[in-house]
């Protein structure tokens, strides 16, 4: 199925979101590997999970649905300051991770859409929450 976004963007739309998969994965396993607070643990598991869900529909298809990415760019936000919201961890290897892996999820989620709204852009149709067919593919 051809997408109402031009192809170098749908492209970046698919790396952007699969590396953003990869972080909500990793935000999802930390709550293992690295949150020693169990409040923390199980915000790691709920965001973690509900990022990772985002970024493969993302991936899978819903490349002109830009408002995805936006929610996911702000639960990159909340990942970030969950340490200090949810918990009052001292652990650095907790709040580092929570950290950088927030600011990853917010970088790739804000690339994503906005290569979405780029590539709209350049074909003229505005990204919207459904997938168009490209009538001249």
């Amino acid at each position: 199925m051809a997408l109402a976004i031009s192809r170098p963007y749908a492209r970046q739309v698919n790396i952007a979101s699969g590396l953003d998969l990869v972080a909500g994965l990793w935000l999802f396993l930390s709550g293992w590997a690295v949150a020693a607070v169990e409040s923390l643990q199980w915000n790691n598991w709920i965001v973690g999970a509900i990022v990772a869900i985002i970024a493969a529909v993302r991936v899978s298809g819903a490349k002109t649905a830009a408002w995805l990415s936006w929610v996911n760019a702000i639960l990159g936000v909340w990942v970030i300051v969950s340490p200090w919201v949810v918990s009052d961890t001292r652990l650095d290897a907790t709040i580092w991770n929570n950290v950088i892996t927030g600011l990853a999820i917010v970088i790739l989620a804000t690339w994503s859409a906005l290569a979405t709204n780029r590539g709209a852009r350049e074909t003229g149709v505005a990204a919207t929450t459904t997938m168009r067919r490209d009538p001249t593919l």
